[in-house]
């Protein structure tokens, strides 16, 4: 199994993962905001947190105080945590807390403070989801179309303009970059140019092609935007 076809697995499994948990968190929240009363809370303490290792020596929470609405006190440490001393002793906020559970988790009683950790989750669901596409698209629906291709389409030569290394994207985890070959050829027909890109290679094509050279591509004689480059001989 080529690097590819792995990493489209192991970030759509990732996908699947995550997405039930971002799911379950988008619920959690709506519930709590239709069981929650927005109240104001001083800030009693600054509790701070030594790490270390990493960048920021100390992280600090504020611990609050505030009043129920049936008049009964709470002391209550914010989980979420800054590098940054966001607050003061003394300062007032606005947060929410549950009326089922007063004692239960407070959030601040803003958009990043309710939805922050879900927004969060979506942004690693999306990441995985473009990754996942991304691996996909390069290997199984290409390989789709490249047999479809091969077996009803047109072959022509096309001319190698340049073998691409993309350092920006490795493969392997880091151990490799791919290649990708850029080619061209001009309909006879219409005189039209036209460009094409193989799917990312795991090695050097340059073995085979150099700039100039001849690759075989596989089109669509209806339709040349669709097309296959033929790297089966590199496999």
């Amino acid at each position: 199994m080529n690097s590819y076809k792995f990493g489209a697995i192991v970030f759509g499994i990732g996908f699947l993962i995550f997405l039930p948990f971002s799911i379950l968190l988008y619920i959690k929240q709506v519930s709590f905001l239709k069981n929650s009363v927005s109240t104001q809370a001083v800030v009693i303490k600054i509790n701070e947190y030594p790490q270390k290792s990493g960048k920021y020596k100390v992280f600090y929470s504020p611990e609050l105080e505030y009043i129920d609405t049936y008049g009964n006190k709470h002391q209550q440490t914010l989980t979420t945590k800054s590098s940054e001393k966001d607050y003061e002793i003394g300062n007032k906020v606005n947060i929410r807390y549950s009326k089922i559970n007063p004692e239960d988790e407070i959030f601040m009683d803003n958009f990043f403070g309710i939805w922050g950790f879900s927004i969060g989750f979506v942004v690693i669901d999306l990441g995985l989801l473009f990754f996942a596409g991304g691996f996909f698209y390069n290997t199984y629906y290409q390989e789709i179309i490249g047999k479809r291709l091969r077996a009803r389409g047109e072959k022509v030569a096309a001319k190698v303009e340049e073998i691409e290394h993309l350092f920006f994207f490795p493969v392997d985890w880091g151990r490799n970059v791919p290649y990708r070959i850029k080619a061209s050829w001009v309909n006879p027909k219409d005189g039209k140019k036209y460009e094409f890109k193989s799917k990312y290679l795991d090695q050097n094509p340059s073995s085979r092609y150099n700039i100039g050279s001849l690759v075989d591509v596989y089109i669509d004689p209806d339709n040349p935007k669709k097309y296959s480059v033929d790297t089966l001989s590199l496999v």
